[in-house]
Parts: C-alpha cells; structure tokens; sequence
C-alpha cells in the first residue's frame, strides 16, 4: 500500500471534501454518511486539488477531458473573484462531477483511497 503524506499548516479555511456545500450551496455530505472515520472533510484546501487529480485520472481518457473542459470553463466564471484558496475551484469540480453523473464513483473512491486522522494530515493508500 502506497501512502503519500498530505500535511499542511491549517492556517487557513479548511474545506469540507465530500461533507459541505457546492457552489450552489446544496449540502454534498455523502462522504460523511459512506465513510465518517475517513474525516474526507479534514483535507485541507490545497490537499484537495491533488486528491482531485488522483480521482480524475482513474476515469477514461473521453470523460477526462470532458470533465476537465466543463470544470475549465466553469472555474472561469465562477471563480474570477476568488483571490487565494481553492475552495471555489473545489465546488466546481463537485459540482461538475454531479452533472456528469460520477460523484457517487467519486465519493466511493475517495472512501476507499483516502483517509485524515487529524485535520491536515492525510493520507492515499
């Protein structure tokens, strides 16, 4: 089993992966009900864009680059005005992963591949 460590300094917002809002502030909390002792939701913002990377590129190359131009044009519009953190970018992809029907695949691969024991301090296996 290969573990990659994901610490960061929580001095900044912490996001709730798979047990917060979208974009639209429509609770997303199936992490919290699949796999609660995982604690999805204590990666830490910039944690999340890797976790993202690793899930997408399970997928096959047609719906990677679907999923990648939706997300693209969407972070575009939604988050112009975001100045630092990638909490918006975050609920984009949520939010494109619902639109395209994966976000329960997402939520059952990240139970299954990724787990926080403090906040901060994740880890793949």
């Amino acid at each position: 089993m290969r573990a990659r460590n994901i610490l960061y300094a929580a001095t900044t917002s912490i996001i709730a992966v798979l047990g917060s809002t979208d974009v639209n502030g429509q609770g997303l909390d199936l992490g919290e009900r699949e796999c609660p002792t995982n604690h999805l939701d204590w990666i830490p913002d910039g944690g999340y864009l890797e976790f993202l990377s690793d899930f997408i590129a399970t997928l096959p190359k047609g719906i990677q680059n679907k999923d990648e131009a939706e997300a693209s044009a969407d972070i575009r519009r939604e988050c112009s005005r975001e100045e630092i953190g990638f909490y918006c970018e975050s609920g984009v992809y949520r939010d494109t992963f619902q639109h395209l029907g994966l976000f329960h695949q997402f939520t059952a691969w990240a139970c299954k591949h990724y787990a926080c024991t403090d906040v901060a301090l994740c880890e793949s296996r």
